[in-house]
């Protein structure tokens, strides 16, 4: 049987589940595909799993990864591929997903846990629906934890951990396609073979560290605010719970929203009043209540003039007063 892991690409909690299945499972890294809310991206690991599942009868994972309408019908096309020909689909997520989506793309998996949840991210999910009990799984288990739902460890080493994985995770997105998908992939195999870290991952987290400062406070001096409580900040790439906290703390309000003039992609958390991820949803993204985001379109809103963030704001504030 061939196995496949398809998992989120943003963050840790993406890696540590694609990290155990291979710890368990003995997944071939070029059988690990990552993807966010990119319909372009999705299509292309469609075509891979179709020919990978049209040879050979294939287990697929999809880990960490929400839903929302506009990609249903890529999901579904990635499903029945993999169970074309007897394999099996399972999913494995923590993202809030609306409930007609449970039951039409979940509910074609033979085995699937989706859906919000406050308790447990992605990694400890997979780490318990795979019987992964070792003391290494559930160190990493926690650490993930820790990032995936914003809370600062005591430990200073934990927290130095957290902070490389955030930081190195951002900046191998940062480059390009085949680059990012090659650092990825040598991420999960270092996880996956018991060490928590790597040489590449510490020194992209250093440069990212240096190149988001400096993009961050050039940010802060041109934000735009949107409705009574909430900002948006431009910028090249910088770490997107970074980009939105620094928004937070600098103007104290509810939401702040990180948009990433590079990919096109917006960053939303707040503080708990606003529903982060049923306002991503409304622009084809997902996410969590706190925590979300969804891509822009470039050819709607011209994100590099005035006007174009003029209007991203005012359609956003449309969807907040909702």
């Amino acid at each position: 049987m061939e196995i496949v892991s398809i998992t989120h690409a943003s963050d840790i909690d993406g890696i540590g589940s694609a990290a155990l299945i291979r710890r368990k499972m003995g997944v071939r890294l070029d059988r690990v595909f990552f993807s966010d809310y990119s319909e372009e991206a999705l299509a292309g690991i469609s075509d891979d799993v179709g020919r990978i599942s049209s040879r050979e009868e294939t287990l697929l994972f999809l880990t960490d990864l929400g839903m929302n309408r506009g990609l249903a019908g890529i999901y579904k096309e990635i499903i029945n591929n993999a169970q074309s020909n007897g394999g099996m689909a399972v999913w494995l997520d923590h993202h809030y997903w609306e409930p007609r989506l449970i039951k039409e793309v979940a509910g074609l998996c033979d085995f699937a846990v989706v859906g919000e949840n406050r308790r447990y991210c992605a990694t400890e999910i997979t780490m318990r629906f795979l019987g992964v009990r070792d003391t290494f799984a559930r160190k990493l288990a926690g650490i993930v934890h820790y990032s995936d739902f914003n809370i600062r460890p005591k430990d200073e080493n934990t927290r130095k951990t957290v902070g490389n994985y955030a930081l190195g995770i951002a900046g191998f997105n940062n480059a390009g396609e085949e680059r990012k998908i090659g650092m990825l992939r040598r991420l999960v195999g270092t996880i996956s073979e018991g060490r928590l870290s790597s040489s590449e991952l510490e020194s992209s987290a250093a440069r990212f560290r240096r190149m988001s400062e400096a993009r961050i406070r050039k940010m802060l001096g041109g934000l735009c605010r949107v409705g009574s409580d909430a900002y948006i900040g431009f910028s090249k790439s910088i770490q997107s719970t970074q980009g939105c906290g620094a928004i937070l703390e600098a103007k104290g309000c509810e939401l702040g929203i990180y948009v990433n003039t590079d990919s096109g992609k917006a960053h939303l958390r707040s503080k708990g009043a606003v529903d982060c991820a049923k306002l991503a949803g409304m622009f084809g993204g997902g996410g969590h209540p706190r925590a979300a985001g969804f891509q822009i379109d470039m050819r709607t809103f011209r994100i590099g003039s005035k006007e174009g963030r003029e209007k991203l704001g005012r359609e956003i504030e449309k969807c907040i007063s909702k």
